[in-house]
Formats: structure tokens, sequence, C-alpha cells
């Protein structure tokens, strides 16, 4: 009975690619986590981290199909020119955890197991760090508009300190009706504004909600 050929064409071990793969999967999922939780990202983060993991996989399975053959990898080139990616990125950290998801899959796919797998450990520690210090001093300008007259600002400022722990107030004005409420937050996170926005709805129907992030000066 002949043994099974565990071995792939263009001298590809078949051990080795499963090895490799399976590593891309895990550290593509453990940047799935970082991005979700200690990204500074106010946008949909949930939907967007789940991607994350699906590119460093098709990145891997690109890479490991043309990297031994340079008409399959001209043939690439050549769709890339003709497929036109329009994606809605925003902000800049979105674009580096892309760009570091192609990095995994471009890393195992072309065999570099440890050194990927070693700077990418030592990238989610300068992550984790980054997130700590910006937890500390970032803060966020969070404005607030209305016209209803039985909203009162007291309980709009009740409502702003049961979801952020320190706020300070840069500005309150009213005009012809219209009010408009300062406040500077801090510790800003998806689910923080999401509860605001959605317990401040229930209080009125005709009130707006902005913010922006601020050098913290003081």
């Amino acid at each position: 009975m002949e043994k099974l050929n565990l071995t792939l064409s263009n001298d590809l071990n078949f051990i080795d690619v499963i090895d490799s793969l399976a590593l891309c999967i895990i550290c593509s999922f453990a940047l799935k986590y970082l991005f979700l939780n200690k990204s500074s990202t106010i946008g949909n983060r949930k939907s967007f981290s789940n991607l994350l993991p699906i590119l460093s996989i098709i990145t891997f399975l690109v890479i490991l199909t043309v990297k031994s053959s340079i008409a399959l990898s001209l043939g690439l080139v050549g769709a890339l020119s003709i497929v036109r990616f329009r994606t809605p990125i925003k902000e800049p950290e979105e674009l580096i955890f892309l760009f570091l998801s192609i990095s995994l899959g471009l890393g195992f796919a072309a065999n570099q197991d440890f050194y990927t797998f070693v700077i990418f450990i030592i990238i989610s520690i300068v992550i984790l760090f980054k997130s700590k210090s910006e937890e500390k001093n970032e803060s966020y300008n969070l404005t607030i508009e209305w016209m209803d007259e039985k909203l009162n600002y007291d309980e709009i400022i009740t409502e702003v300190k049961n979801n952020f722990s320190e706020i300070s107030l840069e500005r309150l004005s009213i005009n012809e009706g219209q009010k408009n409420l300062n406040l500077k937050v801090q510790n800003v996170n998806q689910e923080k504004l999401t509860n605001l926005t959605l317990n401040l709805k229930k209080m009125s129907n005709n009130i707006n909600i902005s913010f922006f992030n601020v050098p913290d000066i003081f």
C-alpha cells in the first residue's frame, strides 16, 4: 500500500501549510480582540472586527497560491488592476488594523512563522500600552442640542454622569429656544455613547448629539 503523499505542488509541505494557517487564524482572531476591545475607533467596531480574520485568511490563500508561480503572480496583478475596492474607512486606526491583518496573511503564507508571530506579539503589546495611555489622557467634546422646553439641563447632566464618570462643563448657551450644551468627557467608547443616545432620545425626540476628539491640554 502506497504511503499518502502529504506534499503539495511547488514544494509546499502540507503539514507546514496547515501549521502556518493555524497560526494565522489564531493571530487574526487575537487581532480581532485587540481592535474590538482596545481600539479608540468610535464606529461600528464589531462588524469591522469580524472582517479582520477573514481578510488574513484570504491573504494567506492568495499568497500561498501565487508565491511559487510567476504566471499566477502576474495574473493577480492584472486582476487587481481591474477590480476596484471601495471601503468606508473613516479613521487611520482602521487602516492600521487592516494592514496588520494583511501582513499576518503575508507573513504566515511566506513560511515566516516565527518572525511574523514574534513581531505580532510586539505590536500587540504596543497596542495594549497605547490603549491604557489613551484611557487616561484622551478627551472628547460632547455637544448636545435640544429645543424641548420640558427637557431641562439637570436631567441631561444626570444622564451624562450615569455614562461618564469624568465630565466638565465647557459651555451652555440658549439662542431663540435652541439650547446648546458642550461638555468635555473622558473614557469614551461605543457602548457608553449608544446608551447615552438611546436614553436621551427617550426623553425627547428633538435632540441632537455630536462629539469629536480634542487634545487634552488641561
